[in-house]
């Protein structure tokens, strides 16, 4: 009997936690978004860093969704979210010194404020080691990305007897440097090498400069 009892009381508290949690859940929900804080508060504003904005709740889909965020002098850049913080990461550093004017505008919230970078002379010897970090990434995805464009480039130098090829990113033209031997080869028959080297790696036939 009072096993019995102790099982309906237990079971009565479950439901009364259940349509309590519900209850919050959905007053939660139906909460409108409202602004708590933002980091752009802080100056100087470091280069490197992204614009975040935090809200009073985690944002869904549906609501970042309605949210455009725009920075004056332009800045590209994508909008993202984290639980309740909404993320604008540029796609390079901002530049230093420089007043930047930050317009939001979502479902219900509209934000604007303004924020001053950091200069050069403010920066830090960490600031100073995260930025390289960041530069040397960006290269190193560059060339990645360059190299799976352009895969004959990793081909390059092409090495003879009577001559090296070599490619000028620059100028987008191939530097011919011929060998004592090569000077006495008749010129036609260099370039015809020249351009059945290159077909067999694939690259364009681009102009030729003689040094």
């Amino acid at each position: 009997m009072k096993i019995n009892k102790f099982v309906k009381i237990f079971f009565a508290a479950v439901v009364v936690l259940l349509i309590v949690s519900g209850v919050l859940r959905t007053l939660t929900l139906n909460q409108q978004y409202q602004l708590v804080s933002t980091n752009i508060t802080t100056e100087p504003f470091k280069v490197f860093d992204p614009i975040e904005v935090t809200l009073n709740k985690p944002i869904s889909d549906q609501f970042l969704k309605s949210c455009g965020l725009t920075i004056t002098p332009k800045t590209d850049g994508s909008l993202s979210a984290n639980k309740n913080i909404l993320r604008f990461t540029p796609t390079s550093n901002l530049a230093y010194a420089t007043t930047y004017q930050v317009n939001l505008l979502c479902a219900n919230i509209s934000f604007q404020s303004s924020f001053v970078t950091q200069s050069i002379q403010e920066l830090t010897p960490a600031d100073e080691q995260h930025i390289q970090t960041s530069l040397d990434y960006e290269v190193g995805q560059q060339f990645q990305k360059m190299n799976q464009e352009q895969p004959w480039r990793q081909k390059l130098p092409i090495k003879k007897s009577t001559y090296e090829l070599l490619y000028s990113q620059d100028q987008n033209k191939y530097f011919v440097y011929l060998s004592v031997s090569g000077a006495t080869v008749p010129k036609a028959q260099i370039e015809a090498d020249i351009q059945s080297e290159l077909q067999k790696i694939g690259a364009p036939q681009l102009p030729l400069l003689y040094r």
